[in-house]
């Protein structure tokens, strides 16, 4: 269930990946900022990522670490008491799988794009943190 991130076998189709989702975020964000809601923004700051490259997890941890959460790798699906265990004990769990490019759109399964942009952010706010444990 858990994993090691396995940085260093990420392609550069899927750095790729990262960029141009990096890159449709950036855009979607700059249009629709007064309506998207405030401590996202905030939280997607703090995590100060790179547009160029997938971040480790290191770096996401060492971003996460004054929420006083921070994530752990997994492959695919986790099963609901794994998961209920993980975020009880302040960890998210986080897809090391990249989608492809024909899924750029909209990735089947669990996803570190979708994690990191739809998630983490937001753990950077005290009451979704408390909300969440």
């Amino acid at each position: 269930m858990l994993t090691s991130q396995r940085y260093e076998q990420y392609s550069d189709a899927e750095h790729n990946v990262w960029r141009t989702i990096f890159d449709c975020n950036k855009k979607f964000f700059h249009l629709y900022t007064h309506r998207l809601y405030e401590p996202y923004l905030v939280g997607l700051e703090g995590l100060e990522l790179d547009p160029e490259r997938i971040p480790t997890i290191e770096a996401i941890n060492a971003k996460l670490n004054p929420t006083g959460w921070k994530t752990a790798c997994v492959d695919g699906y986790v099963p609901p008491a794994i998961y209920a265990n993980l975020i009880a004990n302040r960890t998210f769990p986080l897809s090391r799988n990249m989608r492809s490019e024909k899924n750029i759109q909209f990735s089947p399964t669990p996803d570190l794009a979708h994690d990191v942009f739809g998630h983490l952010p937001l753990l950077f706010d005290e009451g979704h943190r408390d909300y969440l444990q």
